[in-house]
C-alpha cells in the first residue's frame, strides 16, 4: 500500500518526464530551425542567432527545473525522516511515561507493603502483650481456684459442725414445741377473759362518747343560741338607731329617703357619706316597698347609661335585668341618663337628665341573712 510520500515521490517523477519530452521536442525544433536556416540568406542571420540564444535558455530552464526537482525530492526525503523520527520519539515518550506510571505505581505498592509491614508489628506486639496478660490472669485464676478449694474445705467443716448443731437444736425445738403447746393452753383461757373485758370495755368507752356528744351538741347549741341572741340584739340596736335618723327596714336592709333635693351624682356621693349607695330595685317587693315611702313624690335610683347610652347598669357594676319602666321608657328626650321612680305618681320608672335635682333614696345592708 502507497504512502503519501511515495504518491508525491511519484507525481515529481512523473513531471519531470513530461519536461524531459517537452524539452527533447524544443530541441528536435531548434534543430529543425537550424538545418533550414542554412539555406536563409544573410538577412535572417539575426533571427537565426535569436532562436539559437532561445534554444540555450530553455536547456538552461531544463538544468533548473532538474536542480529544483533533485532539491524537492530531497526536501521530501528529509521530511519523511524528520516524520520517521517524530514518531519514533512519541513512541519513546510513551514508554517513558508508561514506565514512569509503573514505577509510581510500584512506590505507591511499596509504602503499601511498609504499612501494612508496620500494622502487622503493631499487632504483633499486642498480641504479645495480650498473651503475657492472659498469662497473668491465668496465674491469678490458678491462685483463686487453690484459694477456693482451700475455703471449699473450710466451709465442708463449718457445714459438718453445724449439722451437729442443727441435730441439738431440733432437740431443743421439740423440747419447746411442747412448752410451747402447754403456753397456748394457758393463754387461751387468758385471751378469752381479757376478751370479756374488752367486751365490757368497749360497751362503757360507747356509752362515754355517746353521753359527750350529746353533752358537746348541747353545749354548741347554747353557744349559738347565745350568739344568735347577741346578733338579734345587736341587730335590734342597729335598727333602732337607724330608726332615729329615718332609715327603714326591708330583708336585712335599710333605706333612707332624703328630705332635700340634688343632681343625681350629688345624691349618689351624698348616700355614699352615709356608707351606702342609691338603691337597687330587683324585685317588685322592693319596688313597691321604695314607692310607698316615697309618698307620691319622685326620687333618684341607682340605675344610668351615663358610661355607655342604652346600656343601663346598676351603681354595683350589674347590668338590668328586671325593670319597671313607665310606658314609653325610657326616650332619653334631652340627654336623660339617669332614673327615678315614682313617676308620676305612679309604680313605675322614667329616665331623667341627672342635672335636675330631685329627693334621692339610699340603700344600705344592716346585716347579712
Amino acid at each position: 500500500m502507497e504512502t503519501a510520500q511515495d504518491k508525491y515521490i511519484n507525481s515529481n517523477c512523473t513531471t519531470e518526464n513530461k519536461l524531459d519530452k517537452q524539452n527533447s521536442k524544443n530541441t528536435l525544433f531548434l534543430s529543425s530551425n537550424l538545418y533550414e536556416g542554412m539555406s536563409v540568406d544573410e538577412d535572417d542571420q539575426a533571427t537565426h542567432s535569436t532562436r539559437r540564444n532561445l534554444g540555450l535558455n530553455i536547456a538552461w530552464r531544463r538544468y533548473y527545473n532538474l536542480t529544483a526537482v533533485c532539491v524537492v525530492l530531497l526536501c521530501v526525503i528529509l521530511l519523511t525522516v524528520v516524520t520517521v523520527l517524530w514518531v519514533k520519539y512519541n513512541d519513546l515518550n510513551t514508554e517513558n511515561n508508561q514506565l514512569q506510571t509503573s514505577y509510581n505505581n510500584l512506590t505507591m505498592q511499596k509504602e503499601q507493603l511498609q504499612t501494612s509491614y508496620n500494622n502487622l508489628t503493631m499487632q504483633k506486639d499486642q498480641l504479645q502483650t495480650s498473651y503475657n496478660n492472659l498469662t497473668m490472669q491465668k496465674d491469678q485464676l490458678q491462685t483463686s481456684y487453690n484459694n477456693l478449694t482451700m475455703q471449699k474445705d473450710q466451709l465442708q467443716t463449718s457445714y459438718n459442725n453445724l449439722t451437729m448443731q442443727k441435730d441439738q437444736l431440733q432437740t431443743s425445738y421439740n423440747n419447746l414445741t411442747i412448752e410451747r403447746d402447754q403456753l397456748q393452753s394457758t393463754n387461751y383461757d387468758l385471751s378469752r377473759e381479757k376478751d370479756q373485758q374488752e367486751a365490757k370495755l368497749k360497751e362503757l368507752t360507747k356509752e362515754m362518747i355517746t353521753l359527750q356528744a350529746r353533752y358537746n351538741n348541747m353545749t354548741n347549741k347554747s353557744d349559738q343560741l347565745q350568739k344568735e341572741k347577741d346578733t338579734i340584739q345587736m341587730n335590734l340596736a342597729a335598727i333602732v338607731s337607724h330608726f332615729k335618723l329615718g332609715w327603714r327596714y326591708l330583708n336585712s336592709k335599710i333605706y333612707y329617703v332624703s328630705a332635700g333635693k340634688k343632681t343625681w351624682s350629688e345624691s349618689r356621693q351624698d348616700c355614699r357619706n352615709r356608707g351606702a349607695d342609691l338603691a337597687v330595685i330587683n324585685s317588685r317587693e322592693k319596688q313597691d316597698f321604695i314607692v310607698n315611702q316615697l309618698s307620691n313624690s319622685r326620687a333618684w335610683i341607682g340605675v344610668s347609661d351615663r358610661d355607655r347610652e342604652g346600656v343601663w347598669k346598676w351603681v354595683d357594676g350589674t347590668p338590668l335585668t328586671t325593670k319597671f319602666w313607665c310606658g314609653g321608657e325610657p326616650n332619653n328626650a334631652g340627654e336623660e341618663d339617669c332614673a327615678e321612680t315614682g313617676f308620676p305618681n305612679r309604680n313605675c320608672w322614667n329616665d331623667r337628665n341627672c342635672e335636675t335635682e330631685e329627693t334621692w333614696i339610699c340603700e344600705k345592708v344592716l346585716f347579712s341573712n
